[in-house]
């Protein structure tokens, strides 16, 4: 199965963070598109079969880094380090099940396929200066 849960994605450009469920057998994959960019996927193995339970994810993106969290473990950071291509758009929270036919085949005798989202929250900082950093979450 190769369906796509949920992402942050900007408008006006390209800009986006995934998490991406390959399958029922644990396999995660994170994708950072910024600036225009795209190639920076990569795979975890979370050790569960995530639809079988709620479980958190978690999205923590600051000026100086975007962190991949799992039930509060990090599994990936991505930092800045002074990139030109960092993530400077306001973005979107988008969560839906789709096609991601890059992924591999679905198996449509398995269909109806159901997302289910619960608890879900967004915490944030707004500032009218879009060159402010917004570093004070935990």
């Amino acid at each position: 199965m190769a369906l796509i849960s949920h992402q942050i994605d900007s408008e006006g450009g390209h800009d986006e963070l995934d998490f991406e469920f390959l399958d029922t057998n644990g396999t995660l994959q994170t994708n950072v598109f910024a600036g225009d960019k795209g190639g920076r996927e990569e795979l975890v193995d979370l050790g569960f079969d995530p639809s079988k339970d709620f479980h958190t994810y978690l999205i923590l993106w600051t000026s100086q880094k975007v962190e991949f969290q799992v039930d509060g473990r990090p599994v990936r950071v991505f930092s800045n380090k002074g990139r030109k291509d960092f993530f400077s758009k306001p973005m979107m929270v988008e969560a839906s099940i789709w096609n991601g036919t890059w992924a591999g085949e679905v198996d449509w005798t398995k269909a109806p396929f159901i997302g289910q989202y619960q608890s879900f929250s967004i915490d944030g900082h707004k500032t009218n200066n879009s060159t402010l950093p917004c570093d004070s979450l935990p």
